[in-house]
């Protein structure tokens, strides 16, 4: 458990703990996030979950971006508590979810996903909420930025952007790797996308029909 400060609750980081061990959402109506200290604690934190996440990368490990890695931490903290605890208004929803002001980098795609892959959870559970919930239309608008964190609810609407994924093969195969594993029938079809399954499938064909529903173009 990361440290306690000064023996008084850290919803911040109790929130981001208990999501990356136990995939699990706190929700204590606690917004904004001001202190600096819990803030430096959470990116402590998703660097040593970073750290551990790459042992298993394939290729070069990248580096960890602090600065992408809070703000995605920031932004599954206040959607969470905003699904449920709404005192703020539609109106105050695009300054409380700001998108990440620095450039989409792979070092910052993979370390924001420490935290956005779980968006499509909350999206999920705003659709059985309420279906015209607006902090839906905030999910999927960061999620068209991230596309890495979103590939579990990319639909047909989404244009894939591939320039930066593409741009480095440790992020090109996780990509391609987590759009197996979601099984998702709208990219595994885009054109660009299915040639790059076909080359990595392979001598490996049979395991990836097998185990992925991997369908030969």
């Amino acid at each position: 458990m990361p440290e306690i400060l000064n023996n008084r609750r850290s919803y911040f980081l109790d929130t981001i703990y208990s999501v990356r061990n136990d995939e699990k959402l706190l929700l204590f109506n606690a917004l904004p996030i001001t202190d600096l200290q819990e803030q430096q604690l959470v990116v402590e934190f998703l660097e040593t979950e970073f750290t551990n996440e790459a042992y298993d990368y394939p290729f070069h490990t990248l580096e960890f971006d602090k600065a992408a890695a809070l703000w995605a931490a920031r932004y599954l903290y206040t959607t969470a508590q905003l699904l449920l605890y709404r005192t703020y208004s539609v109106e105050q929803l695009p300054m409380l979810l700001a998108g990440f002001k620095d450039d989409l980098t792979p070092e910052a795609i993979l370390s924001a996903d420490l935290c956005l892959r779980f968006l499509p959870d909350l999206f999920d559970l705003a659709n059985k909420l309420d279906y015209s919930d607006p902090i839906q239309s905030c999910i999927v608008s960061t999620l068209s930025i991230w596309q890495y964190s979103g590939i579990k609810i990319a639909d047909a609407t989404l244009t894939p952007k591939l320039e930066i994924i593409f741009s480095n093969p440790c992020l090109k195969q996780l990509y391609l790797n987590r759009i197996l594993e979601t099984d998702n029938p709208y990219l595994k079809k885009h054109p660009v996308i299915q040639q790059e399954l076909s080359a990595i499938a392979g001598i490996y064909q049979t395991f990836f029909l097998h185990n992925y529903n991997y369908e030969k173009p």
